[in-house]
């Protein structure tokens, strides 16, 4: 699925945030194809996780490996609207990747995490 925070593109998603939203990847790779949308204005996420009831609260009380985090929709919003704007050298390349990590470590740092 991809998520992204362009009302533009509100009626072809799925509001999960006020003002941010969630669509699939072929509504993505469409609006992108029609020019409607670059292929910077999603973050595109792969995987899936699941827990049983009470799981994942038992594996939050134990330390493990997840980090619970409240974010404002405003912080997102402007995260995502970042990632989606070409740098410079982006703009000179003919093509980039952006995998999202610089995404996920300014938000780690906002939290005061190590990325």
């Amino acid at each position: 699925f991809c998520l992204h925070a362009w009302d533009e593109f509100a009626s072809v998603s799925v509001e999960i945030l006020a003002g941010i939203y969630i669509t699939s990847l072929e509504t993505a790779r469409e609006l992108v194809q029609q020019g409607d949308a670059s292929d910077r204005s999603f973050l595109t996420v792969v995987g899936y996780c699941g827990w049983s009831d009470g799981q994942l609260q038992a594996e939050l009380g134990r330390g493990s490996l997840w980090t619970a985090a409240a974010f404002d929709r405003r912080t997102l919003r402007e995260e995502f609207r970042r990632a989606a704007a070409p740098t410079r050298s982006q703009r000179a390349a003919t093509a980039s990747l952006d995998d999202g990590v610089a995404l996920w470590r300014r938000l780690y740092s906002m939290m005061g995490q190590d990325s």
